[in-house]
């Protein structure tokens, strides 16, 4: 018995020592480690939105004839859901809301997935992806849009899944993920996750002496 205990305790040092070696390998030759992923987005699954709409946040005035609010119907493994009701008709007057997410630096590359369902509409909306990129280090910066998902080749009222593997532009200090609704439709969302993939992490150098 105490054999096996003095063998089993060999093994778990032996293990130790192996990691300590690999890390301190990494750290003398200047390896940067890898963060596998991390989500940017704040309650993706939107089971905390009652009361809570500062999430998501209207990016312009919200047109005449359109709500956010949060709904008791989910996809199924979520009991609420975000909800778009756009009942106005005006033409070109598109309902926007935004969260932004600040970035782990502007390595790696970002996926974008969730669900959303259309109750109404036969342009019902998009996601937009609203880049800020940093000019040369200074205080000006630059945005870049670009359409992440465009809602189409839905079925009214039928949840539809989505996934978008994107590149993250040279520069880019933060991202807003933005929402939006067309008039005439009524979009539900839910389980939006923009996750940032690979993410190279800063490492000190030391000289040995």
């Amino acid at each position: 018995m105490v054999q096996k205990i003095k063998n089993r305790k060999s093994i778990v040092l032996k293990k130790l020592f192996t990691i300590l070696l690999l890390l301190g390998a990494a750290a003398l030759f200047g390896l940067e480690p890898l963060v596998h992923e991390i989500n940017l987005l704040k309650a993706s699954g939107m089971e905390h939105g009652v009361g809570r709409t500062w999430y998501w946040r209207p990016m312009k005035k919200v047109p005449a004839g359109c709500s956010l609010e949060w709904s008791e119907t989910g996809t199924g493994k979520s009991l609420k859901s975000l909800r778009i009701n756009y009942t106005g008709a005006s033409k070109g007057n598109i309902a926007r809301w935004f969260q932004k997410a600040v970035l782990c630096g502007d390595s790696g590359n970002l996926k974008l997935s969730g669900n959303y369902r259309v109750n109404r509409g036969k342009k019902a909306g998009r996601i937009v992806l609203k880049f800020i990129i940093s000019e040369n280090d200074s205080k000006k910066h630059k945005e870049r849009d670009l359409t992440a998902l465009t809602l189409a080749n839905y079925t009214i009222g039928k949840w539809q899944s989505f996934s978008k593997n994107i590149k993250i532009p040279a520069g880019t200090k933060s991202v807003f993920v933005v929402l939006e609704a067309f008039p005439g439709s009524d979009v539900y969302f839910d389980d939006i996750e923009l996750f940032q993939r690979n993410i190279k992490t800063p490492t000190v150098n030391h000289k040995l002496k």
